[in-house]
């Protein structure tokens, strides 16, 4: 299978919206407001985006669905993308209003040969 990697500013600003949507829908709390995704909205400071990813993600680690290969991927790959320009805050909320993926069944995952 062949490495996918974040290739472009808009694409990893799409992801970090992603990926902490993600995160806050792993609290335990019934309701789960939208705005707690606006400390990456109103920042245009890529170390305090990667600070609140990393704050988010020590707060829910320790849950199971944290440590599938999807969630680890995402994240390692923000990590080591180095953004070229600005952040885009209307693809990071973007990626926060699209659906997770992260909940998808794997075995309905299909490989680009075709096999699942």
């Amino acid at each position: 299978r062949e490495d996918i990697y974040i290739e472009n500013d808009d694409e990893y600003c799409f992801a970090i919206g992603y990926l902490a949507n993600y995160f806050i829908s792993q609290s335990k709390a019934a309701k789960k407001p939208q705005f707690l995704i606006n400390s990456l909205l109103n920042t245009k400071n890529n170390d305090v985006i990667k600070l609140n990813l990393k704050q988010l993600y020590k707060k829910y680690n320790y849950k199971e669905e944290m440590n599938s290969l999807r969630v680890r991927n995402l994240y390692s790959m923000i990590l080591g993308y180095e953004l070229d320009s600005n952040l885009n805050d209307d693809m990071i909320l973007l990626g926060s209003l699209s659906k997770s993926l992260f909940y998808e069944n794997k075995e309905s995952e299909v490989s680009v040969g075709g096999d699942k």
